[in-house]
């Protein structure tokens, strides 16, 4: 319910998000990465990108759930979907296409995988984005040609607005401390906060309980 609509909603890391918008629509590096710990927005990045920067110039494919073969047909144009086939050839032709790929540390079995990987993405003419963790990081900064973008944990006084804004959407009471009680339990991360605040905001009551 209360998921970013669009980049602008996006909670935290606004540099890094600039950086990155920045980088969509600039003509720099074939590839992009961005990195850090769980919770903090890099899937929902993903999506909110997809929904806002696909033009009548440029298409983005959400390729997560494709294979790696898949992948390959994808970026040789071998789909028989017409969505994706625009990417290349159809009418209006795409001058600019991104793929999109979540956890790419999930395809990468060793070392060896990683240049593998890299090269078979690298086709003229198309862009990739790419999630990691932090650990996946230190070997994927081997590769040149490559952005790397940090997502870092939510500022304090960051998720307590956003802790307050939800607050008054639920036409709860809550205590003057409430915000600084979340963010404790969650510590930045903003998936962690939300399930918190379900559990905290469930009962139909208008005044919180911060003891459940």
């Amino acid at each position: 319910e209360y998921e970013p609509k669009n980049i602008d909603e996006f909670v935290g890391n606004g540099e890094c998000v600039k950086d990155l918008t920045d980088w969509i629509e600039s003509d720099n590096d074939q590839m992009a990465i961005i990195y850090g710990p769980p919770g903090v927005g890099k899937s929902l990045m993903l999506k909110l990108i997809k929904k806002q920067f696909i033009t009548v110039e440029r298409n983005i494919v959400n390729a997560t759930d494709l294979t790696d073969e898949q992948i390959g047909e994808l970026l040789k144009g071998n789909v028989n979907t017409k969505t994706v086939l625009e990417m290349f050839y159809d009418t209006p032709f795409f001058k600019k296409a991104i793929i999109l790929i979540d956890d790419i540390e999930n395809r990468i079995g060793s070392d060896k995988d990683i240049n593998l990987k890299y090269k078979s993405l690298m086709v003229p003419g198309i862009r990739v984005i790419a999630t990691a963790n932090s650990n996946m990081i230190k070997k994927l900064n081997k590769l040149k040609h490559i952005k790397t973008i940090e997502f870092k944990r939510v500022e304090s006084e960051e998720l307590k607005v956003f802790i307050n804004k939800i607050v008054r959407m639920e036409r709860k009471r809550a205590p003057y401390d409430f915000p600084e009680h979340v963010f404790s339990q969650s510590n930045g991360d903003v998936r962690a906060t939300l399930k918190n605040l379900e559990i905290l905001l469930f009962k139909n009551t208008r005044e919180v309980n911060m003891a459940r």
